[in-house]
C-alpha cells in the first residue's frame, strides 16, 4: 500500500485563492474544490469557513443525516468529511468534463464546471461553481471548464507549488 500525503494548507490557498474568492474572480458566491474516490471534499467549502451556520442549515434542509452533519461538525472542516453525492461527481469522477446548470452537494441550483483531475496516483476530480446571478448563466456556460478556469485563475504553476511538483 502506498501513502501520499500532501499539505492541505497549500492545496487550500490554491484553491480559495488564499481565501480571496471575490479578488479571484469567484464573485460573493463561487467556489472551486476537489473530491476524491469517495465523493470526499479534498479541499475547503467556501460556504463553511465563510457561514459556518448557513452550511449546517443547508445540510440539515438537503437531508444529510445526523450522523454526516456531525462528522462535518467534529471535524471542523469539509476536508475528508463532506460528500459530494451529485450526477456531477460521478461523471467527473467516471472520467468526463462538463458544464451547465446543476444541483451541488448542498442542494442549490448552480452553474458548475467539472473535470477528472490528472494526477499520478490519484483519482480526484475538481469543480468550480457558482451560485449566484443565474441570469448569465446561459452566456458563461459556453466555453467554460474547471481545468481551464482553474489556469486562468489559481495557474497550474499553483497547484504543482500545492503538491510540491517543479512542473516538468
Amino acid at each position: 500500500m502506498l501513502f501520499i500525503q500532501f499539505p492541505i494548507n497549500q492545496i487550500n490557498r490554491v484553491m480559495t485563492g488564499g481565501e480571496s474568492w471575490a479578488k479571484e474572480g469567484l464573485g460573493r458566491t463561487g467556489d472551486v474544490y476537489l473530491i476524491g474516490p469517495d465523493k470526499r471534499m479534498r479541499s475547503r467549502s467556501r460556504l463553511l469557513w465563510e457561514d459556518p451556520t448557513g452550511f449546517y442549515n443547508k445540510l440539515e434542509t438537503n437531508g444529510y443525516s445526523p450522523e454526516d452533519i456531525a462528522r462535518v461538525r467534529r471535524a471542523g472542516t469539509a476536508t475528508l468529511a463532506q460528500r459530494v453525492d451529485t450526477a456531477s461527481a460521478e461523471q467527473a469522477l467516471s472520467g468526463h468534463e462538463g458544464a451547465g446548470v446543476s444541483k451541488n452537494y448542498l442542494g442549490e441550483q448552480v452553474l458548475t464546471s467539472y473535470a477528472p483531475l490528472d494526477i499520478p496516483g490519484l483519482h480526484w476530480a475538481i469543480f468550480a461553481e457558482m451560485r449566484d446571478r443565474p441570469e448569465i448563466w446561459g452566456i458563461m456556460t459556453i466555453g467554460i471548464g474547471p481545468v481551464g478556469y482553474v489556469a486562468g485563475w489559481g495557474s497550474t504553476d499553483g497547484m504543482d507549488a500545492a503538491f510540491g511538483w517543479d512542473g516538468d
